[in-house]
This record gives structure tokens, C-alpha cells and sequence, in this order.
């Protein structure tokens, strides 16, 4: 079988799932794997096929999200390939026209069912869903079991919807003893959607009785909403993108990871 993932958003986490799931499938399958420019091809099993047609450099929507030259050197590609699957990994516009174009059975993994609220592209992933789960995709790939019971709710049929555990990468092997100092760590986004202002309210019942506990803050994002909420906590900010490469330094420090 001739296997195509479209992988066209430049998340790291998002650019690693594909090329995870396609390595394992290249052990049976002809696989290719369509990213940016700006993937790491090194994540890429010998046997996996990498052509690096998009050009989007971030995570979110920008202008090259709808650079039609790119769009035409997949719909290109995919004219000479032909591929019996393809599987778009994450969401992107240009996937709903390369599954109308084309005439293999589309297989579409939705990692948020329900949008991220009050995010500019809130909008914009509630209707590419719709789109998705409304009869463009030959298979919905899932990895929570309560979307089933939110897609259930929303009257589709569940026959064509699969609730897949998603695995876990282990980090590089590092013998380090826990920290003595108690950081508890909230790292990502701080949009509003995460629950910052959560963490903030329960803090000072868990300084009350651990006194030399210290809150880590990691990541990009507006902090002026919660800084009412800041008073006289032990609080560490590191109010910037973290690359991946400095995150497992950020997770071995941490006597307690919050989400």
C-alpha cells in the first residue's frame, strides 16, 4: 500500500507525530510524508519518503498558509504518486482541497475536537471539523475517548471514528535525582484556554502549608490578565517561546508538572 501523511503545520509536537507513525508504517508500506521546509528530517526513518513542499514556518496561520505554489506542488506530487491512503495529521486549509482533488480514501486525525476557545483561529478549526466530520474524511483517527461521547452527542456515526491511545516518546535517558526544591511547573502557551488563573488561585493554599514551594511560569503569551492574581507568590516567569531543546531541563526540575 502506497501511504501519504500530510503534515503541513510547523508544531514540533505535531511535525514528530507524523513522522513517528510514519516510520512505523514504512516497515510494511511505501510511505511518504509531505511538511514544511522547516521539518527536521532527521526524525525520519531511511525508508520514509520526505518532500518538504510546505512553507509555512509556524504552528498558526500566517500568509504562507495559503501560498498557492506550495498547494500545487502537492496536488502535483500526489497527481504523480497516486497513493491508495492519505492520512493529514494535522489540521491545515490546504487539506480540504487536496481530499477533494484526490481519489485515495483520506484518513484525518483531529487532535482537538472541541476548539481551543477564545483563540483567533477558534472559528476557523470549528469549520475545518465540520468539513471533516461531515463526510470529506473516509476515517477520523482520535486519540481522547471522551470525543467519541462529544461526536456521539452531535448525532454523527461513530462507525467512522477511531479512538487511538496516543503513545508516548521517552526522553533521553538521564539518571538525576529528584530537585529538593519543590518548583512546581506550568509550561506552554499562556492563552486562556490553559487555566493559568487556575494555578494562581490554588497556589497560595499549597504555599500555606509547603512554604518553600516555587511556581514556574514557561512560556509565550499575555501575562498582564493574571498579574492581580500574582501578590507575594514565589513565582519564577520564563515568559517566552521554549524551544524543545531546552524543555527537558524545565521537566527535570520540576518537583510537580500542573496542566
Amino acid at each position: 500500500m502506497r501511504i501519504v501523511f500530510v503534515a503541513l503545520a510547523n508544531a514540533p509536537s505535531l511535525q514528530r507525530y507524523a513522522a513517528y507513525t510514519a516510520n512505523e508504517l514504512s516497515a510494511r508500506h511505501e510511505v511518504h510524508v509531505v511538511t514544511t521546509r522547516f521539518a527536521d528530517p532527521s526524525l525520519l526513518a531511511p525508508g520514509v519518503h520526505h518532500h518538504p513542499l510546505g512553507v509555512t514556518r509556524t504552528p498558526r496561520l500566517e500568509a504562507q498558509t495559503g501560498n498557492l505554489f506550495a498547494l500545487g506542488a502537492i496536488v502535483r506530487l500526489l497527481g504523480r504518486l497516486k497513493p491508495d491512503v492519505i492520512h493529514y495529521t494535522c489540521a491545515h486549509p490546504w487539506n480540504l482541497v487536496l481530499a477533494r482533488l484526490s481519489r485515495a480514501r483520506h484518513v484525518f486525525t483531529i487532535h482537538d475536537v472541541i476548539p481551543h476557545p477564545n483563540e483567533p483561529v477558534t472559528r476557523v478549526v470549528a469549520w475545518y471539523n465540520r468539513a471533516v466530520f461531515g463526510g470529506l474524511a473516509h476515517h477520523v483517527v482520535l486519540h481522547g475517548e471522551a470525543h467519541l461521547t462529544v461526536l456521539r452527542e452531535q448525532g454523527y456515526d461513530l462507525s467512522r471514528f477511531s479512538y487511538v491511545p496516543l503513545g508516548e516518546v521517552l526522553p533521553p535517558s538521564r539518571q538525576e535525582p529528584l530537585p529538593q526544591a519543590k518548583r512546581v511547573l506550568f509550561i506552554g502557551r499562556i492563552v486562556p484556554y490553559k487555566g493559568l488563573e487556575v494555578l494562581l488561585r490554588a497556589a497560595p493554599l499549597v504555599v500555606r502549608d509547603h512554604p518553600d514551594a516555587v511556581f514556574v511560569i514557561a512560556g509565550g503569551g499575555d501575562l498582564s490578565p493574571y498579574r492581580p492574581l500574582f501578590g507575594d507568590l514565589p513565582l519564577e516567569f520564563h515568559n517566552r517561546f521554549i524551544p524543545e531543546a531546552e524543555m527537558a531541563g524545565y521537566f527535570y526540575n520540576a518537583r510537580l508538572v500542573v496542566l
